[in-house]
């Protein structure tokens, strides 16, 4: 039977087995790895960047994901997840600074591993879980880390606030995959618009007559329109968005990879984003993004690389700061080379960041 025909319980077994094999063999190789704290692996193309940045920085040293609390407490029986197969321990990109995550944090500190944040975001984390993320307990975990760095600044105050020392901000990790070079723009003008709405009220709560006007518009005046979905639940909303705005509906592409996504980005005239990392990758291909604040992610991130007034707040003002942040982007030609050259100086400080890791963790190469 397939492991999508399993039962949840087994899977969840069969997952056990898999990670248990994978640490015996490194026990025996005496490769250690770095374990990850994170979300990849949901078949969300923003969090499976976060992890392929972080590899790629902290490259040569293998990275191996670290489970959750009870996984890790049974492979903790087994002796599978000490310094025999773990160096040190992430909490990676994202915003995991939560309720959610601290239960797998102590548990990672009761190991005793040296453990780092690695431009980590404060706060709740999305649609599903509440406006406000409790912190308490936080400052004790994370004031027992070898480095707390996070996403950005409203992160680091979030976190000063609470007590925790020498917080330092290097940007969401995703920058690091920013492209060398900035595309040339397309001969066809490309907006590419990005939509997650898991409850219909979520939906209706987007500006979407400012949205559609701005997507007729630039159609009527010879561009094309294109929906980007980072995972498959996207794709619905954007659909629904593509045929209500009178426009073509297929054209609403599902990234499955990271290659994929930058493809379709490269050389566009901008994005108009819900989910966070629709305006991160944009930034890193160059492309001035719009976002959808429905989190305090967002403009964390944003006011990180200097684009806070192309939040635009979930509230009665979205429709008309919608067309405003519009109306400024369009105007702003050099915006495209400002954006690249932030996601690559935030990229040069996570390298730095990577290579002290590396240094303490006795991997200089």
């Amino acid at each position: 039977m397939p492991a999508t025909g399993l039962s949840r319980s087994a899977r969840a077994a069969l997952s056990i087995v898999e990670t248990a094999v994978i640490r015996i063999w490194r026990q025996c190789a005496l490769e250690p790895a770095v374990g990850y704290i994170g979300w990849q692996g949901h078949g969300n193309l923003g969090d499976e960047a976060l992890y392929a940045a972080i590899c790629r920085k902290l490259s040569p040293m293998p990275v191996s994901p670290f489970g959750g609390a009870c996984k890790e407490r049974l492979l903790g029986a087994l002796q599978l997840n000490g310094p025999s197969v773990f160096s040190g321990i992430i909490l990676g990109g994202g915003t995991l600074i939560n309720a959610g995550y601290l239960p797998i944090v102590r548990r990672a500190l009761e190991i005793g591993i040296p453990m780092y944040s690695f431009g980590t975001g404060v706060g709740s984390a999305g649609f599903g879980e509440p406006i406000e993320s409790d912190l308490d307990g936080w400052a004790e975990a994370l004031n027992a880390f070898r480095r707390v760095t996070v996403r950005g600044p409203d992160s680091k105050q979030a976190l000063e606030k609470i007590g925790v020392r020498n917080v330092e901000v290097v940007g969401d990790p995703a920058l690091g995959l920013a492209l060398l070079e900035i595309p040339k723009r397309r001969t066809v003008p490309r907006l590419i618009i990005n939509l997650a709405a898991p409850t219909p009220t979520t939906y209706r709560d987007l500006p979407l007559q400012g949205l559609s006007l701005i997507a007729q518009s630039f159609a009527n005046s010879g561009g094309e329109v294109i929906g980007m979905a980072l995972c498959k639940e996207d794709k619905e909303p954007l659909q629904a968005f593509m045929q209500e705005a009178r426009m073509d509906a297929s054209m609403v592409k599902v990234c499955d990879s990271i290659p994929a996504i930058f493809q379709l980005l490269s050389g566009s005239t901008a994005v108009v984003g819900v989910r966070l990392h629709s305006a991160v990758l944009a930034c890193a291909a160059g492309v001035p993004p719009i976002l959808m604040c429905y989190r305090s992610k967002c403009l964390d991130f944003l006011r990180s690389v200097g684009l806070a007034r192309y939040g635009v707040l979930l509230d009665s003002t979205s429709e008309a700061n919608l067309k405003q942040a519009w109306d400024t982007l369009v105007g702003d030609l050099g915006l495209p080379e400002a954006i690249h050259r932030s996601a690559h100086q935030w990229g040069l400080h996570q390298s730095k960041l990577a290579m002290a890791i590396r240094e303490e963790l006795g991997h200089s190469a």
